[in-house]
């Protein structure tokens, strides 16, 4: 019997759901056949009026596809946490957190990979791991609910804009980390990107020529680290 595959945790943008998001990386995961990628749906499901057309991550669903929404709720695009216009706060955000504790508390990872809002959440509960007093949802008995993970991949990342961005972001955090940024992104821009990587102590950074999406590029990238 072979040693278990290695665990890593895929965390998918605004808009997008863990099947659009698992097609997007299909390209990564048949790179890394020796990698089970666990795809993890966000909680909160959007409806056409939450779909507002802004300078934010909503851009990432309608980049190469149409929004469907079907009685099939698997289909249907999902949020870790609600846009709002003055981007100061992250209504719902709680809830993502819960769905990330969830699935960490009955499985082991190695990593975690997100994309843009997906990636904020990836950068944030690997930051908790390392301080899971900080939000002792992430506890049990007062031990962590998960060992701190070896690695973040986290394209177009950025510090969420609420409290709990500031409490766990008030500090560095050392879990290494790569983060790859698209120099014509106007989705995330580098300068929105700039505070986490402030505060992501060890990290390696790439850039991309293209804007919020999933190079080829980042195959050989990520697959040359994993």
């Amino acid at each position: 019997m072979g040693a278990p595959r290695r665990k890593v945790l895929m965390l998918h943008g605004h808009s997008q759901n863990a099947n659009m998001f698992r097609s997007r990386t299909a390209h990564i995961r048949k790179a890394c056949p020796d990698i089970e990628f666990v795809y993890l749906n966000a909680p909160h499901i959007l409806w056409p009026t939450d779909l507002q057309p802004a300078r934010s991550s909503v851009g990432e669903a309608r980049e190469n596809e149409t929004v469907s929404y079907e009685s099939d709720t698997d289909s249907a695009p999902r949020a870790w946490w609600h846009i709002t216009e003055m981007r100061t706060k992250c209504p719902g955000i709680e809830e993502g957190l819960r769905a990330v504790r969830d699935v960490l508390e009955n499985n082991e990872f190695e990593g975690v990979f997100g994309f843009s809002q997906g990636a904020s959440m990836a950068a944030t509960v690997s930051a908790i791991l390392e301080r899971p007093y900080l939000y002792p949802e992430f506890t049990r008995n007062g031990a962590a609910i998960h060992p701190p993970l070896r690695f973040c991949v986290a394209v177009s990342g950025f510090v969420p804009p609420c409290a709990i961005g500031d409490v766990i972001f008030g500090a560095s955090y050392t879990t290494p980390s790569l983060h790859i940024l698209g120099r014509n992104d106007v989705v995330i821009r580098e300068e929105d990107t700039i505070p986490l990587l402030k505060k992501s102590a060890s990290q390696a950074v790439e850039y991309h020529i293209g804007g919020a999406c999933l190079p080829l590029l980042l195959t050989i990238i990520v697959a040359d680290r994993l």
